[in-house]
């Protein structure tokens, strides 16, 4: 598990590794830290490790949010045909 605040922008982020996300010990020993957030009015971001492949992840990602597609072969992006029309 790994634990960093970030004061200015009043948030807390908690990292899981596999092995610690479905742990009921691990996420007993949470609960304190759900209440003192909520006490000092910080967000907490729980983030859990996963098992897909993190580039693929991550390309799929950026794509999507740069309205983007992909072609078949999977070698090319472009806009899709409402956008390109947009244009």
């Amino acid at each position: 598990m790994e634990f960093n605040v970030n004061k200015e922008g009043k948030y807390a982020m908690v990292w899981l590794r596999n092995d610690e996300k479905d742990d009921p010990e691990v996420q007993k020993s949470l609960q304190p830290l759900v209440e003192e957030c909520k006490k000092k009015k910080f967000r907490l971001v729980i983030m859990e490790s996963g098992n897909r492949d993190l580039k693929e992840q991550t390309t799929s990602l950026l794509l999507h949010n740069r309205g983007l597609e992909r072609s078949e072969d999977e070698k090319t992006t472009y806009l899709p045909k409402s956008a390109a029309m947009a244009r």
